[in-house]
């Protein structure tokens, strides 16, 4: 006997209301949702409108609307803009940020966020006396931008992140899940207990490093960070440990701190390698003056090998020693070529080892990401995940796992 037909809507509303997101292991790094996004690199071109921009999408899992926070930090780990987005079910949200940091922020909430026909519209707490959000000031463009830069804010008088000299803004993203909108500043109350973070892994994302000026774009997917409020207590390692004083009150699970790349400079990538990394720096970070910048701890190795296994340390460097040099990727964020002055290498081919772990046995690991981008100039980018060698909630404590 033939078997009734199901008409496709019917069906399709069936399906997605029996398909909540898939549930991931916290602590495991997986490609599950997540309570947290973190774009771990952007770079945008201030003076070229052809010139490098870095577009990310936020994608909401459910058919629940949720209110997310994003705060753009400086490649110093210093919080420079918040701003809130409302996501109805199944939502998807694009955000170039050479449009950001040219003041238009993305205007969602109301009339600019109609649900579909299986996906709800609200309520959104708190939304509707904020959002959308006006242009932002003059005033403020140029702090912003001074801000990204590493120059003196014009505002402030003070910087927040690297001076490069070449107009591109650099630093990095995340995105929360909160309770509602908020005019909240992004400090240790947001992150504390009876703030505005919220715990519903509902998050996934992607991100595109595009400049059209060199026929190359480069990306991968968003960092996702699952959150579970009773699978943490005071002192465990979470992934705002640095901003909420060891309490844990994020419960989001943390990064690892060694990680492994293999790296390409030559035969089909012509353009050759960098790493992309992004680190905790120990510290909540705050604007300061223009000749004093931070710097995070050094790492305690980096380890390079070729495609026969011959090895060496950076610096000539054995290990539990502290060369001069290795004060390297000491910003929050940074894009580095390898084989350059940051991250020399005698080999053409291999695989970089780096514990982010600060050199100091008596120190508190300190989580990190890592990534690479291989490039064929005028043809062709890869960007690809490295592969992290220890667990993100209890990291080993020896030096580099299976060096002695």
């Amino acid at each position: 006997m033939p078997r009734p037909l199901v008409p496709t809507a019917l069906a399709l509303a069936l399906l997605l209301a029996a398909a909540p997101p898939a549930a991931g292991e916290v602590c495991a790094l997986d490609d599950a949702p997540g309570a947290t996004l973190l774009l771990p690199w952007f770079e945008v071109d201030l003076f070229e409108p052809d010139g490098v921009t870095t577009l990310f999408s936020i994608v909401n899992a459910v058919p629940e609307a949720h209110v997310v926070r994003v705060t753009v930090w400086s490649d110093l780990a210093v919080p420079v803009l918040w701003f809130d987005v409302a996501l109805t079910g199944w939502d998807v949200q694009t955000i170039n940020l050479r449009d950001v940091v040219a003041g238009t922020l993305p205007s969602t909430g109301g009339a600019n966020s109609p649900g579909g026909d299986f996906s709800e519209d609200g309520p959104f707490p708190g939304c509707d006396t904020i959002l959308p959000y006006p242009p932002l000031t003059a005033g403020e463009v140029a702090e912003l931008r001074a801000a990204l830069t590493g120059e003196p804010g014009p505002i402030s008088a003070q910087c927040a992140g690297r001076a490069y000299g070449d107009g591109v803004a650099r630093g990095y993203v995340t995105v929360d899940v909160v309770a509602g909108c908020s005019a909240a500043p992004v400090d240790e109350a947001y992150f504390g207990p009876g703030g505005e973070l919220a715990f519903d892994n509902v998050l996934i994302g992607d991100f595109f490093v595009v400049d059209p000026s060199r026929d190359a774009a480069w990306g991968e997917g968003l960092v996702r960070l699952e959150a579970d409020p009773e699978g943490f207590a005071p002192g465990d390692r979470t992934f705002y440990q640095t901003w909420t004083g060891g309490t844990a009150s994020d419960a989001r699970e943390p990064l690892p701190t060694v990680w492994a790349s293999r790296f390409l400079l030559g035969g089909g990538f012509d353009g050759g390698s960098e790493l992309v990394a992004w680190r905790d720096l120990g510290t909540p970070g705050e604007r300061f003056a223009c000749a004093s910048p931070p710097r995070a701890p050094n790492m305690s190795e980096i380890v390079i090998f070729d495609e026969m296994e011959a090895v060496v340390f950076v610096d000539d460097c054995v290990i539990l020693c502290v060369p001069a040099g290795l004060a390297r990727l000491t910003a929050a964020t940074q894009r580095v070529e390898i084989g350059g002055g940051e991250l020399p290498t005698p080999f053409p081919f291999g695989l970089f080892v780096l514990d982010f772990k600060p050199f100091a046995a008596d120190a508190a690991p300190l989580q990190a990401w890592l990534g690479l981008v291989a490039s064929a100039e005028g043809r062709y980018n890869v960007g690809l995940d490295a592969s992290p060698l220890d667990p993100p909630c209890a990291p080993t404590p020896e030096v580099t796992p299976g060096f002695p």
